[in-house]
């Protein structure tokens, strides 16, 4: 009776966790806008905690799938390994082509800039040269095109200006763009609440089927701090989404409160499930692998060696796998496994 008991305190303990630090992350677009600008940091920081899950699915969720936790764990370390290695020859050898289009397109603009204001000079010139000609025989018109040449001026400050503008916004998309933003599209596009709702649901069905997995037989295991920073990172790009789209912020907080009971609630459920029907537990595990092997492989490295900064991105990458994998290296011991989600 006491293992029971214990073993809901933990789930209670584990699901608030949850709760008020996706509560938490999520809230701070509400009080400063400034952390569109922390996009590269968010996405360092991102990179960290899918090194730490992929260490959790390499190390921890396969070996007890296929059975090897009880024998020799170990092999499995080198999954991750391999895999890191191969983004690294890949962001060695294979150019991003997006950034190159891009550069190539600002250069291709840039020339056409120049050959444009190659020909206003030679314009200018020529008007210039009649202009003295005629300068005798109408003053006026001089008077007209000093007006025009100071409009001229005034238009070329304006383009400076603009092209400033211009960089500071790119900047500041390729920074929101860090946070994920782009998934989050369909926020600006409709008012409907059932379909915001529906969409927030399907976004984080992931974590609902991580959520039916953790069984919490102890408070802290990799499964449990993987799980508590992936949900306090997707909710503040949930936050940022919600509370930069045209929804009415109290709604949106009311929409984002749901959002944060879900994982809570689906721990509930996967214990509860597996507490009666024992058989059923191999199957949240494969659940529960297939979501986070979702958010590591697509959310996560996908998404984060597509921008900048590559190789702290890998660094990041890598010392969160061999941090995962120590962690549960000295939980288990190698070899000898305990359950821990019991």
């Amino acid at each position: 009776m006491s293992a029971k008991v214990g073993s809901i305190t933990n789930c209670t303990i584990v699901a608030m966790m949850i709760l008020v630090c996706s509560f938490a992350f999520g809230i701070i677009p509400l009080f400063t806008k400034k952390i569109k600008k922390a996009g590269t940091a968010f996405a360092m920081i991102n990179m960290l905690i899918s090194g730490l899950n992929l260490g959790n699915i390499c190390y921890d969720m396969i070996p007890e799938m296929t059975g090897t936790c009880d024998v020799n764990r170990r092999p499995c370390g080198a999954i991750g390994l391999v895999i890191i290695m191969l983004i690294i020859i890949e962001s060695i050898f294979v150019k991003d082509h997006s950034h190159s289009h891009s550069h190539t397109h600002e250069q291709h603009s840039h020339s056409t800039h120049k050959e444009k204001e190659h020909a206003d000079k030679n314009e200018n010139h020529v008007v210039n040269s009649s202009i003295t000609k005629k300068e005798d025989h109408n003053g006026s018109f001089l008077s007209k095109i000093s007006q025009t040449e100071s409009c001229d001026s005034f238009t070329c400050v304006n383009k400076k200006d603009k092209k400033k503008k211009i960089c500071k916004d790119h900047a500041l998309e390729e920074s929101t763009d860090d946070f994920q933003q782009s998934h989050f599209a369909y926020l600006n596009e409709t008012e409907n609440i059932f379909g915001i709702l529906t969409f927030i649901g399907a976004i984080s069905l992931h974590s609902f089927l991580e959520g039916l997995n953790t069984t919490c037989g102890t408070v802290f295991n990799m499964h449990i701090i993987g799980l508590l920073l992936h949900k306090s990172a997707e909710a503040l790009a949930v936050g940022l989404a919600l509370f930069s789209s045209k929804i009415k912020k109290h709604i949106a907080l009311g929409i984002f409160i749901v959002f944060t009971t879900l994982t809570p609630i689906s721990i509930y459920i996967g214990r509860a499930t597996i507490s009666k029907y024992k058989e059923i537990e191999l199957y949240f595990k494969a659940l529960a692998l297939g979501s986070l092997m979702y958010v590591v492989f697509f959310e996560g490295v996908a998404h984060g060696m597509h921008g900048k900064h590559k190789l702290p991105k890998i660094c990041a990458l890598l010392g969160g796998y061999l941090t995962s994998v120590l962690f549960i290296e000295l939980a288990h011991g190698g070899g000898e496994h305990h359950h821990h989600h019991h």
